[in-house]
């Protein structure tokens, strides 16, 4: 291994969570610097590894529901499509997610609820 390098075991989950602009993707990109080649795989949720979680987490970002709840139960679909993927891949390295579970309720029903829109 080289000198500096990070070897993230097999089995570890490492979550970033954070508001907007908090600083989660400059660190995600310093730690996918360090991290040994092969050790790691890196997911941004609710994106995931899949067509539709991918599809309609441009759907969310473009073209949000006007309900919280809406908003937040796309994302648990989300989360759920991936879900075998995300334990397979940890069967056999590390994984590093780009949010999880705080952010569907940030963005979710709560972020609907407390911004005053309808729930």
């Amino acid at each position: 291994m080289t000198t500096g390098w990070l070897r993230l075991s097999p089995g570890k989950v490492v979550v970033f969570e954070g508001l907007d602009k908090a600083g989660k993707s400059t660190q995600l990109e310093l730690l996918k610097a360090r991290v040994e080649a092969g050790s790691a795989s890196f997911a941004h949720m609710p994106s995931g590894y899949t067509a539709f979680s991918r599809s309609l987490y441009q759907v969310l970002e473009h073209e949000p529901p006007s309900s919280g709840l809406a908003r937040q139960l796309a994302h648990l679909a989300c989360h759920h499509e991936n879900m075998r993927m995300l334990t397979d891949t940890v069967r056999s390295r590390a994984l590093v997610l780009d949010r999880w579970w705080w952010s569907t309720v940030a963005y979710g029903w709560y972020g609907g609820h407390r911004a005053g829109r309808n729930i």
